[in-house]
């Protein structure tokens, strides 16, 4: 059999997981499951000397979803994986990154049964990655203004108790980069959730109140933002959008809200801010 035929029918695709036994030798000591990352078709490549080599991330177990913000921060990704049939919460960070020979484990080594990244875990990973290497920096006088207020807490709380529907929070300022005193600038603040199908009016009536408890949560984001002393509203034009889930290549001005990175500590000198 052809070695593209062989690679297919061991089950491997992009989101696929290593069974045990390969994953503890790739990853000797750790505890959890490793997933290929490696697009399709370089996977199954039929020559291993244009395509020698397959990736994989390990994951380890993750006692929540973190309030469903798949990817949110830039270090760390956290999704739900299929295990032996189990949906299962698990992370992963880009410090787990290997490479393999192909040669040596995927014509040898079948996939893990019933197993895998799906849906949209394995496409937000995919631009979670990609994403990874293209980390965007808030201009430093945003950055600043948040850090030693509460807002940042009080975001995350309305995100936790919109959890259920709420899926992630983007931002996108303009202009990108530092600004200038006395400039205007954009904040554009995009809510992804999610709604199940509508088969009959009380299913669309359950859509309808989920609609409404987002955009409160919307408004709600935007009432603390708006309440920050340090940014001079004047100055500041919110422009909010709240959406059912989209693609991903929709999403590409956005960027994740990291709170994680607005909470690093900051010099004293950077407290002062400038005036708008």
């Amino acid at each position: 059999m052809e070695i593209r035929s062989t690679l297919i029918a061991n089950g491997w695709k992009q989101g696929s997981l290593l069974d045990d036994d390969l994953a503890s030798a790739l990853y000797p000591g750790e505890e959890g499951v490793a997933v290929v990352v490696t697009q399709d078709c370089d996977l199954v490549c039929q020559n291993f000397d244009s395509e020698p080599v397959f990736e994989t991330l390990f994951f380890k177990k993750s006692k929540k979803l973190r309030s469903k913000y798949e990817g949110k921060h830039p270090r760390v990704f956290n999704c739900i994986l299929l295990v032996d049939g189990e949906e299962q919460v698990y992370q992963t960070s880009i410090a787990s990154r290997k490479l393999h020979p192909r040669s040596d484990h995927l014509l040898s080594s079948k996939s893990r049964e019933n197993s895998g990244a799906f849906g949209k875990s394995r496409e937000k990973l995919k631009y979670w990655m990609a994403k990874k290497y293209d980390r965007y920096g808030r201009p430093e006088m945003f950055d600043a203004a948040l850090r030693p207020t509460k807002a940042l807490d009080q975001i995350d709380a309305v995100m936790t108790e919109s959890a259920d529907y709420v899926d992630s929070l983007y931002l996108s300022i303009s202009p990108d980069g530092d600004l200038e005193v006395g400039e205007k600038y954009v904040l554009k603040i995009l809510m992804l959730y999610d709604l199940p199908d509508a088969y009959d009016e009380e299913s669309a009536a359950l859509n309808r109140n989920i609609a409404e408890r987002v955009a409160e949560a919307a408004h709600e984001v935007q009432r603390i933002l708006s309440e920050v002393e340090e940014l001079d509203q004047e100055k500041l034009d919110v422009d909010f959008e709240a959406k059912q889930q989209t693609y991903v290549s929709e999403l590409s001005e956005y960027h994740y809200f990291d709170y994680d990175y607005l909470s690093a500590d900051i010099d004293a000198e950077a407290k002062t801010l400038p005036e708008l």
